[in-house]
């Protein structure tokens, strides 16, 4: 079939690679333009747009809007079937109505949980034992349309952002693989979403990554998992910044004040929580590299009864 691709991250490089592999023609590309990145603030193309000069792929489009009409125009004039859209902004209806075959969208997330923006970071954080992708047809909503396809993943007790992030992207890639051959024989069936049971995964805030202790230990290590590489997740020890990389649940119980360490030692630094306790394993001092807590230990005055904030 012939497709238009709508991304801009990262994530939806092995469903544009997939099509691509599975013979489905790529009418065009439009991606985010240009933005201003590192020290000398030099503009830089997303990596959707890199993927497209590296294999030749064109036209790619970055408009300064989406509504734009001389813009919507030029897509129509292309003449695809259908649009896919990974990890990109919201179409106006203008825009996502164009293709006759509709408009796509790879989610990252067992919809309807986790609508929104952040669907894996969420996951992770509120202690999900499993997540997925779903491919769904775009509608007014925010995620709200009719799923085509959808794939469930577990989530294991190491996964970070990170690691789910790159097995939820080749599951998209299997997901619109799947929806490609639904379509193209035109047997398609939808499943209409049950909105009472939609849950929302909102943008990470920088001030979500400062531990509060009062909360339980299983919540803590969620969200230390989920929040990397974004907004990461710290405490406050000596009045400085300490980066927390790394912890588990303990098996340790306590009745001390939330945020009380309660021992140290090479294997760990164990701190009393809301309810339960954390054992440290890796941190990140400030101004300094991330580091086994061994090391941390034998250089700084960490001792029990010191209280993080």
């Amino acid at each position: 079939m012939r497709f238009i691709f709508l991304g801009t991250a990262e994530f939806g490089l092995p469903a544009l690679q997939r099509l691509l592999e599975q013979g489905h023609h790529c009418c065009g590309v439009v991606t985010n333009p240009p933005k201003p990145a590192g020290r000398g603030l030099k503009l830089r193309k997303s990596p959707v747009h890199l993927f497209c000069e590296e294999q030749s792929i064109s036209p790619v489009y970055t408009p300064e809007s989406l509504k734009d009409i001389d813009f919507q125009n030029q897509l129509r004039e292309l003449n695809a079937d259908i649009f896919v859209v990974v990890a990109f902004s919201i179409l106006p209806e203008s825009l996502f109505s164009i293709p006759p075959k509709g408009t796509f969208n790879i989610h990252a997330a067992l919809l309807p949980q986790f609508r929104g923006p952040a669907p894996i970071h969420r996951a992770i954080e509120t202690g999900a034992p499993e997540t997925g992708v779903t491919l769904f047809r775009i509608d007014r909503g925010i995620d709200t349309g009719n799923i085509l396809v959808q794939l469930r993943c577990p989530i294991l007790a190491t996964d970070t952002t990170p690691s789910l992030y790159e097995r939820l992207s080749v599951l998209g890639a299997d997901a619109v693989q799947q929806g490609f051959e639904i379509l193209a024989t035109e047997t398609e069936t939808y499943l209409v979403q049950d909105h009472t049971k939609a849950t929302k995964a909102p943008l990470l805030k920088k001030e979500e990554g400062q531990i509060q202790w009062k909360d339980s230990a299983e919540i803590i290590a969620n969200r230390i998992r989920a929040f990397v590489p974004f907004p990461g997740s710290h405490t406050n020890y000596d009045d400085k910044r300490l980066g927390i990389e790394w912890a588990e649940v303990s098996s340790s119980a306590s009745d001390a004040d939330a945020g009380t360490v309660l021992s140290v030692s090479n294997s760990g630094i164990e701190v009393a929580c809301g309810s339960g306790t954390l054992r440290i394993t890796q941190v990140k001092p400030a101004g300094k590299r991330s580091m086994p807590v061994k090391d941390f230990v034998n250089g700084s005055t960490i001792q029990e009864g010191t209280i993080l904030e």
